[in-house]
């Protein structure tokens, strides 16, 4: 496993995407000084460092140009505003410096920091994202949704009841965005089918539908889904919906 140095303080937001980084790196929180960044290189070098801005103005420049003088092969991911990445132009024109710029995805800061380490991403985005299947026949609702989570999960799309499982059987997801009419066989008859497999009966399914009918709604919330959207969905209310499902 890699060593990443985490240098500066720890905001609500730094450690939930630190959490993530954990199961790809050996994370190491240091105080954002040249002093002890420089100790710390020295009792061991690290394979990246994670350096927040907008701290201490000078301590941040020192530790910049200890980084750039001194350990030139040390590739550095700066964290922060625009604005406070302003001062350090120069340096991103180097491939030891990159930044990444507040407000963040965890997707974004996961392809950063793999690939100034050397490591692929995409080994690792299905393993720290929550992972959602969506089923819909109709290709741009599956697109457009899809484009919606994408920066915070790890999504599969399947055009059909027999795609679904087919994906379900590569990874179990921990929700199913299910269209309630589809050919063949419909939404509520998959649903049925997966509360009758004791694997797949907790996974919960959010059913998306077009029809408003009230008929069609009764019917649809009798089958006691997670949830149930009309099409299409607001981004806002559906990424709210699925963080108090999962």
């Amino acid at each position: 496993m890699k060593d990443l140095v985490f240098v500066g303080v720890q905001s609500i937001a730094h450690r939930d995407a630190l959490d993530m980084l954990k199961g790809i790196f050996q994370v190491d929180t240091i105080e954002p000084t040249a002093k002890a960044l420089r100790a710390r290189i020295q009792r061991e070098t690290p394979d990246l460092i994670l350096l927040t801005l907008g701290n201490d103005a000078v301590e941040e420049s020192m530790m910049i140009n200890l980084l750039n003088m001194d350990f030139i092969n040390i590739p550095v991911v700066t964290l922060g505003t625009e604005y406070e990445s302003l001062p350090y132009n120069k340096y991103y024109e180097t491939t030891q410096f990159e930044k990444i710029t507040t407000p963040f995805t965890k997707k974004g800061l996961l392809d950063v920091c793999c690939n100034m380490a050397g490591l692929d991403p995409d080994s690792y985005v299905v393993e720290f994202q929550k992972h959602i299947l969506i089923v819909d026949d109709n290709a741009l609702t599956l697109r457009n949704i899809k484009k919606m989570l994408d920066d915070k999960y790890s999504v599969a799309v399947a055009v059909s009841a027999v795609q679904a499982f087919t994906s379900i059987g590569r990874r179990k997801p921990d929700l199913i965005l299910l269209d309630y009419a589809m050919p063949v066989t419909d939404g509520k008859k998959m649903y049925e089918m997966l509360q009758a497999d004791v694997e797949y009966a907790k996974i919960p399914v959010v059913f998306l539908t077009s029809m408003a009918d009230e008929h069609v709604v009764v019917e649809l919330l009798s089958l006691k889904p997670a949830g149930y959207f009309l099409k299409p969905p607001k981004q806002e209310k559906l990424l709210e919906t699925i963080e108090k499902i999962i």
